[in-house]
């Protein structure tokens, strides 16, 4: 036995701990099912369809991906797929992820303090924002969801805040 598959077998001993019979049942279900490993196989049939004569090279020869940007990848993946069916919102939600709006963190403060969204002080990353900012928006009706996604995109013109806010809120009168 390698040392790999001992250290693997203590970390499912400690899970076993943490988690139910049951628990791990589904979880063995899923794995069989396939639903983890179809993104890879979706991302291969892409890359052959492109470049018909591509090979994937062993997996020594390439350059291992962390955990973390393909996690990353994923949950961006899932956040625009979320908003697809709005096309402002889906647009809005690519545009936080990068960088196009919402730059600086005080811009990302006062638009979250906005929408009742409270956030750490330091944020994590781009994709955690766009993902609490898309559950956030979801809430919200959707005239007034896009009213919000304009104030967003206002924020980053060069334009006092007390400018803004005037803005917003004759806005806001004038319709009602």
């Amino acid at each position: 036995m390698s040392i790999k598959a001992d250290k693997l077998a203590r970390e499912l001993l400690a899970l076993r701990s943490k988690y139910s019979e049951r628990d791990f049942e589904d979880a063995l279900t899923l794995i069989e099912s396939g639903k983890y490993w179809e993104p890879m196989s979706t991302a291969v049939r892409k890359i052959r369809s492109i470049r018909p004569s591509a090979t994937l090279s062993p997996i020594s020869d390439q350059k291992p991906r962390s955990v973390k940007n393909v996690d990353q990848d994923l949950i961006v993946e899932r956040i625009i797929s979320r908003a697809s069916t709005d096309p402002k919102m889906r647009d809005f939600i690519k545009d936080i992820i990068s960088r196009d709006v919402l730059f600086p963190t005080a811009k990302i403060h006062a638009f979250t303090n906005i929408i009742g969204l409270t956030l750490p002080k330091k944020i994590p990353s781009r994709v955690y924002l766009a993902d609490k900012v898309m559950n956030k928006m979801a809430e919200i009706p959707s005239p007034e969801r896009d009213k919000l996604i304009e104030f967003a995109y206002n924020l980053a013109q060069p334009a006092s805040s007390l400018q803004l806010w005037s803005d917003v809120i004759i806005r806001t009168s004038q319709e009602d």
